[in-house]
């Protein structure tokens, strides 16, 4: 006969009708039991486990059972670390069907799934069960960090006279992207506009990113005054 087996699991094989027994097997297995157990059964157990029973009379008959060992193998991975109102992106493989169990209640059935618009309620560790076509289960889970947006600041010396020099003002991050009336653009966190002219008045955005790649925006108004 023939039998598909988990790794891992346990094997019992009984036989009857003989008065002595021996069993010979893979990896220099042998046995003189009617009945043995297999525990903890791996591929070095796969292959024919032969028995030859022997009677009360000296007659003896021979017969075989083939070991096939299965093994799932999950694997997993994701895009983390992200950032507020980013989606997580999970990945998993080795398996027929998958089962994500994860923080916030989360559940998915689902290989690859997504979690859209993700807040820090999602940061945790992510398990995913895999069960290949023999029934045999794996289970492995990966870290997963939503990291908190930048806390942007922004603001400037305004109001400012013509020709005077406009001072803006920006936190919160490591690099910064200022832009403006008039075409302004600028790296600088604090950059200024010297003999300025009305046509800078309006609204200037400052665009910040910080250690983790997050990223955040914040405005500041400015009035820019005629001299008398």
């Amino acid at each position: 006969g023939e039998g598909t087996y988990c790794d891992g699991t346990s094997i019992n094989i009984i036989s009857s009708g003989g008065l002595t027994y021996q069993w010979s097997g893979p990896s220099s297995f042998t046995s003189a039991s009617a009945s043995f157990t297999l525990p903890n059964v791996d591929y070095t157990h796969e292959g024919y486990f032969v028995n030859i029973a022997t009677n009360g009379d000296g007659c003896t008959t021979k017969d075989s059972l083939e070991i096939v060992i299965s093994k799932a193998v999950v694997s997993l991975s994701s895009n983390t670390p992200i950032c507020i109102g980013q989606s997580i992106v999970l990945n998993g493989s080795g398996g027929n069907t998958y089962a994500w169990t994860g923080p916030a209640a989360y559940t998915s059935i689902l290989q690859n799934p997504i979690i859209s618009n993700a807040n820090t309620s999602r940061t945790g560790y992510y398990a995913l069960q895999v069960t290949n076509t023999n029934g045999c289960q794996d289970k492995d889970s990966i870290y997963v960090k939503v990291n908190v947006l930048p806390t942007v600041t922004a603001s400037s010396n305004s109001p400012v006279c013509t020709a005077a020099t406009l001072t803006l003002s920006s936190s919160g991050g490591t690099t910064y992207y200022w832009t403006g009336p008039n075409g302004f653009a600028s790296i600088l966190q604090n950059p200024t506009i010297s003999n300025i002219t009305s046509s800078f008045a309006g609204t200037f955005n400052v665009t910040v990113t910080d250690s983790n790649g997050c990223i955040a925006t914040a405005s500041t108004a400015v009035v820019v005054n005629s001299l008398p």
